[in-house]
Formats: C-alpha cells, sequence, structure tokens
C-alpha cells in the first residue's frame, strides 16, 4: 500500500474509519506527513498483548503523523505499565480484553485493574471490552460462555470516560 492511499480510500471528512495493527509491518510507513493536522475522522488503533509488544510498538506508533491514536490490548497476556506512553497526551483511549475461544489463554482482572489506575492517573478515557474464555479474579477462575463475555466485562463497572 502505498502513502496516502489510505488517506484517498477515507478521506477527511464522512464516517468514522477505525485502522487497527496487529504485527509490526509496512503498514506504520504508510502515513503521510499531513495525517497529523487532516482526517479528523479516522482513528489509528495499536495492539499490545503484553509488555514487550508495548515497547516495541508504542514508541513507533507514538511518533506516526496521526491524529487519533487508541491502544488495545486484546487479548491481554499479561501485566502491562504504559503510564510513560500515557503521559505523552497522544493516546485517546485503551481498550483491553481477554481472549475468547476453546484454547484461550487466562486474564487476570489484576491487569485489566492495574492498566485502568493507569488511564485514570493520566486521563486517558478506559474500556474494558470483554472478560475472554478463562479469567481470573482474585484466586478464583472463571471459564465464561462467550456470549457473557462482554456484559461480565461491562459489570465491572471500569469503563472511564476522560474530559
Amino acid at each position: 500500500m502505498e502513502a496516502g492511499s489510505l488517506a484517498d480510500d477515507c478521506g477527511t471528512k464522512g464516517p468514522t474509519f477505525y485502522h487497527h495493527h496487529e504485527t509490526d509491518s509496512p503498514l506504520f510507513g504508510m502515513y503521510s506527513e499531513d495525517w497529523g493536522n487532516e482526517y479528523e475522522n479516522v482513528t489509528i488503533v495499536c495492539t499490545c498483548e503484553y509488555q514487550k509488544r508495548a515497547d516495541e510498538r508504542i514508541p513507533i506508533f507514538l511518533d506516526l503523523p496521526i491524529r487519533h491514536r487508541q491502544i488495545i490490548h486484546e487479548p491481554l497476556l499479561g501485566p502491562v505499565h504504559i503510564e510513560n506512553y500515557l503521559k505523552s497526551g497522544k493516546i485517546e483511549q485503551v481498550i483491553c480484553g481477554g481472549e475468547s475461544g476453546n484454547e484461550a489463554r487466562l486474564g487476570d482482572f489484576a491487569w485489566i485493574l492495574e492498566l485502568w489506575s493507569q488511564c485514570v492517573a493520566n486521563q486517558v478515557s478506559f474500556y474494558f471490552k470483554q472478560t475472554g474464555a478463562n479469567f481470573k479474579k482474585g484466586n478464583r477462575i472463571y471459564h465464561i460462555e462467550r456470549r457473557n463475555q462482554m456484559t461480565q466485562a461491562e459489570k465491572a463497572g471500569l469503563e472511564y470516560q476522560a474530559d
């Protein structure tokens, strides 16, 4: 994909577009220099499943000439500390959730709470999307059916909307 071709597809007005990066790919080099000044309707999302990925991807992500940034930790596979990145003021929202499916890895509510605390302390919006299939809270592990994962996350009451 050539630089600017996503811009041609999205335009500078109209519906909101979310462009989601799951891997370190050439997509990171496709943004033209005017993305920071234009494209109010485009949000770029960076995935970081655990600390190593956060430390590899977020510094690059913060340097991109884009206007709206979100970070998604889904599936969240370990504790993640992103306080220093949140302090940049460039991240608008953090979304996190567990992994679904028969082979889902364990998610821990303590990791979710830690991310929520970091976001609140830095006035960054936070959304706990879903528990995942295997979810630890305290000393107990829950096996949650897919149809209940989002409602269980909602019951935690951790959604935070920054000013």
